[in-house]
């Protein structure tokens, strides 16, 4: 692959301590790169809702009140785009981590984020700091609250986003 802005290889692994590539980040904001000539075109959505649903009355409010998903359509509906978010998950053990990924997304400039909020406190931490979030208030089969335990949610979670149509 040819090297951008004179990185080397775009698909090489970085190091943890690999800072090479901030400023390119930086200046693009995670804009698509351009592609290659003579490389393929990215292949289409394979989209749960028909693409037939006009955007703004995407996702269908009907929809989302039979499944009881009013809370994260409204989010989705303002801060998806092409029907695409990046989502966290997170909860209350672990504001310091959330703040980097909060700093990192607004220094990015990724438009398309939010914070799906396990619990009533990380969900009143999002909104003093204006992140878009929705509130599922989940456990783990244990009880348990540590990382490995919240990582698992993420399933749960992704039913949601799936269910409306947004790909996550």
């Amino acid at each position: 692959a040819a090297a951008v802005a004179g990185m080397r290889d775009n698909n090489a692994i970085l190091s943890s301590r690999d800072w090479a590539r901030r400023d390119v980040l930086m200046q693009t904001k995670c804009a698509p790169l351009p592609r290659e000539e003579g490389r393929p075109a990215p292949r289409p959505l394979n989209l749960v809702q028909a693409a037939t649903v006009a955007s703004h009355a995407w996702p269908p409010q009907s929809t989302c009140e039979t499944l009881g998903l009013t809370a994260l359509c409204d989010t989705v509906r303002s801060v998806a785009v092409n029907r695409e978010v990046i989502a966290a998950v997170s909860n209350k053990n672990i504001f310091h981590m959330l703040q980097l990924y909060v700093n990192g997304i607004k220094a990015a400039g990724i438009k398309n984020s939010m914070v799906v909020a396990l619990d009533d406190e990380t969900a009143a931490w999002l909104k003093v700091r204006d992140v878009a979030n929705y509130v599922k208030v989940l456990r783990s089969r244990t009880g348990d609250t540590g990382n490995h335990a919240t990582s698992g949610l993420k399933f749960k979670v992704l039913i949601d986003f799936l269910s409306v149509g947004c790909s996550v």
